[in-house]
């Protein structure tokens, strides 16, 4: 028994008691910065990290492996022009942590482009700076990574990029939530299996995600939604072909991205220890600066605080990691391409910019046999299948439809019925609400109770009265 007590008493002082860590990248004090097994502490300190059960098997990707040297010359590589977006993403792996120091939690950074482009090398780049790009990396193949497993991937890595390749393989509702989630910082609240409880703790995470696609996730998220407003606005897309880099040098692509398979994870402790030595305020005011010149060039709206975010935090990263000589990238090149793509973007992406007036067009498109047209006191056209969701009456210019059909498709096409119809009222559309019954002046059907519609002005063009005339 003295045996024992003596040897506690040893371990004691002369070893830190390892802690466990539920989750990798910064702690909840932000002294520490976790990587794998290990933990930076701000004072220069390495300590052993135990891992929990959520990041045991990601911990043990997050290692040094290889040569720091061989590891920059490779990246190096990606200086040379028309590689700058490719650049860009490697400037998003080390920008991922620092976002715990702006305003937004996290932002995603889409890779759109043909085979060939490059895109999947740059985002294996981009995950070699902390560890096992292979590995790390997750399929976004409908078979592979499911929904809940990305989000608990986010909240493990927490500050650490997370890398998604070929995201374009799932589904819009998919990347909507997905995109929702980085953005929102917090993983699903759950109740408690063993009472009506909540559980007590609910992890979050502040991070830069990355996704490389063939096809691009708004054109299916703007299929599903009328106003994916809020997924634009924390998503940012840069297409990519083939650089001229790469055609000039077919080989170069190999020379930069096999070698960050097999060199990895000693650049991410560097520059974290070099985050330390600067300070807080220090690190807060290089991400202001670039913030500032992101506002100037590309204009300052509230909704673009992630784009703004996003540009603060990496290119604040490539300043630190290129005074330390992690890499030796031209920041003003690779700054004024990825602001001429985003501007590009920002004429292509409208945010909110919803035409609230154009959606009367898609309803009278959609429901055009369960329409039924007057033209004074005679019917032109009577509709072909039940229920009567509208009438349209092509003398007065005015389309009725039941309060209830058109809530139910607003509500398909994710648009807020509020807005819509204040939109709609300010422009002098939406005339009244009232109890009305639609088959008025069509013979036989008087019996037809009233109900809830709105009336709108509408333009009719080219109604063609029915050739068989109306059923009597």
């Amino acid at each position: 028994m003295e045996y024992i007590v003596k040897w506690s008493q040893h371990l004691v002082h002369v070893d830190a008691a390892e802690q466990m860590r539920m989750q990798l990248g910064w702690t909840d004090d932000g002294d520490s910065f976790v990587i794998g097994q290990v933990e930076l502490r701000r004072d220069g300190s390495i300590l052993k990290s135990a891992a929990s059960p959520l990041i045991l098997s990601i911990a043990k990707l997050l290692r040094p492996e290889g040569s720091l040297q061989e590891w920059t010359n490779a990246i190096n590589l990606l200086n040379a022009p028309s590689l700058e977006i490719h650049a860009f993403g490697v400037l998003c792996g080390f920008g991922s942590p620092l976002m715990r120091y702006t305003s937004t939690n996290g932002i995603t950074v889409g890779f759109t482009g043909e085979a060939g482009s490059g895109k999947t090398g740059s985002l294996y780049s981009a995950i070699s700076i902390f560890g096992n790009p292979k590995e790390l990396s997750l399929s976004g193949g409908k078979d592979q990574a499911t929904s809940n497993g990305l989000i608990g991937m986010y909240l493990a890595l927490k500050n650490i990029m997370m890398g998604l390749d070929e995201a374009g393989n799932r589904n819009a509702q998919e990347l909507s939530n997905l995109l929702f989630w980085i953005a929102h910082g917090k993983g699903k609240l759950r109740m408690r299996s063993d009472k009506n409880a909540l559980r007590e703790h609910e992890m979050s995470a502040s991070m830069i995600a990355l996704m490389t696609q063939n096809q691009s996730p708004v054109d299916k998220i703007e299929a599903l939604k009328e106003s994916p407003d809020g997924e634009m606005a924390r998503y940012v897309e840069f297409q990519m072909n083939t650089p001229q880099a790469l055609v000039n040098d077919p080989w170069l692509g190999k020379k930069i991205f096999e070698t960050t398979k097999k060199h990895y994870g000693t650049a991410g402790p560097k520059f974290i220890q070099e985050i330390f030595r600067l300070g807080d305020t220090e690190v807060i005011k290089i991400i202001n600066k670039w913030i500032g010149r992101f506002e100037r060039d590309f204009g300052k709206r509230s909704v673009f605080r992630f784009y703004e975010n996003l540009i603060g935090s990496t290119f604040a990263a490539g300043e630190i990691a290129n005074n330390i000589n992690l890499v030796s990238f031209d920041l003003e090149r690779i700054y004024k391409r990825v602001l001429k793509s985003m501007n590009g973007e920002k004429e292509v992406i409208k945010i909110n910019s919803t035409d609230y007036s154009a959606l009367l067009g898609e309803f009278q498109n959609k429901y055009f046999n369960s329409i039924l047209f007057m033209d004074a006191a005679r019917v032109i056209r009577e509709p072909k299948s039940q229920p009567l969701v509208g009438r349209a009456e092509i003398d007065n210019q005015v389309f009725w439809i039941s309060t209830r059909d058109l809530r139910k498709f607003l509500s398909e096409r994710q648009v807020n019925s509020r807005m819509f119809l204040q939109d709609l009222k300010e422009k002098d559309i939406l005339l009244e609400e009232s109890k009305v019954r639609l088959t008025s002046g069509w013979p036989g059907m008087s019996h037809i109770h009233p109900v809830q519609a709105y009336s709108f002005r509408f333009a009719f063009k080219d109604v063609e009265p029915d050739k068989n005339g109306p059923t009597k």
